[in-house]
């Protein structure tokens, strides 16, 4: 029986980006450690560095860097290091200069989707709820308005409000609704503004909600940073060529994932074809009733490092 379980992954050293990290719990199977042939195999000392690494890998992103003196020391190992280690890195592989594990991988995949899908319906309900105005705790639910501009409705003014319902300061408005009555901004100039006010957002630059001093509107506005914010469809372009060169790295991960694929699966058939020469001929002397008496109880430990081998046989016996 599969047994699903719920780990928090454990911090094991005090690197400066553990405190970035966001995904804190990810699901593993504890059956999945268990039946893995490789895993039977492995001594106490190495299960110890593989579970450790594993754990790394949670809390880094899924990656470490592949120096084994550093992994000696995450994973505390005092004496001989270089032999455990040499059959516990066959379980990972290679990307640049990193080791990662294809079940980390996967796994860190579906709790950062389960975190966006989280974060976005957090969003809907904020926008949903304070309508894009500034909220009591002082966030504010930027909604810039997407479409043409309604013939009765004064561009200005529109432009205005698109302007105003993403800048995060709300003082001296009427200063800045002049201003664009003055300088009479175009449709992409607008878009600029949008554009650089949500990147100094993020980045807490100039418009840090948390900053003691921002610029008033006007400010902002005359000092022209958002001139040189690039236009529509230099973003798009831009957005293009980064999903090109995404396609390709894809392309060369999904390759590398194969050939180790195929080379995990020949080392696999080489242990195996060496189980069957040391263990075979003692379970070829049992009987078919006691065969089958291992499995149907599940006695440790043959139930689990070798119960493959005892259903080969059972299966060339009928």
């Amino acid at each position: 029986m599969v047994c699903c379980s719920t780990l928090r992954a454990v911090t094991f050293c005090k690197d400066a980006t553990m405190a970035k990290l966001r995904v804190k719990y990810v699901q593993l199977e504890a059956a999945a450690f268990l039946s893995d042939e490789d895993f039977q195999m492995m001594s106490d000392a190495e299960r110890g560095i593989y579970c450790t690494v594993i754990f790394y890998l949670l809390c880094n992103d899924g990656r470490i860097k592949n120096e084994p003196e550093g992994i000696k020391k995450i994973c505390n190992v005092n004496g001989e290091f270089e032999q455990k280690w040499f059959c516990v890195k066959s379980k990972f592989y290679q990307k640049s200069t990193w080791l990662r594990h294809h079940r980390v991988d996967f796994e860190l995949k579906i709790a950062k989707k389960r975190l966006q899908v989280a974060k976005e319906s957090g969003v809907k309900g904020a926008e949903k709820r304070w309508g894009g105005q500034s909220n009591p705790n002082g966030g504010l639910i930027a909604k810039v308005s997407k479409g043409k501009v309604s013939k009765g409705k004064d561009k200005c003014v529109y432009f205005f409000d698109n302007f105003w319902k993403t800048y995060p300061r709300k003082d001296a408005e009427q200063r800045a609704v002049e201003w664009f009555k003055e300088n009479q901004p175009s449709e992409e100039d607008v878009a600029k503004m949008v554009y650089t006010i949500e990147q100094q957002k993020k980045s807490g630059e100039r418009l840090d909600c948390k900053r003691k001093f921002m610029p008033l509107p006007t400010t902002w506005l005359n000092d022209g940073d958002w001139r040189a914010a690039p236009t529509k469809t230099e973003i798009e372009e831009a957005k293009a060529e980064k999903a090109k060169k995404e396609a390709q790295s894809q392309a060369q991960y999904n390759a590398v994932v194969k050939e180790r694929q195929t080379a995990d699966r020949k080392a696999s058939e080489q242990r195996k074809k060496e189980i069957r020469a040391t263990d075979g001929p003692a379970f070829q002397k049992m009987t078919t009733e006691k065969l089958r008496e291992i499995l149907d109880k599940q006695i440790m430990p043959l139930w689990l490092t070798r119960s493959w081998l005892i259903k080969e046989i059972l299966a060339k016996r009928k």
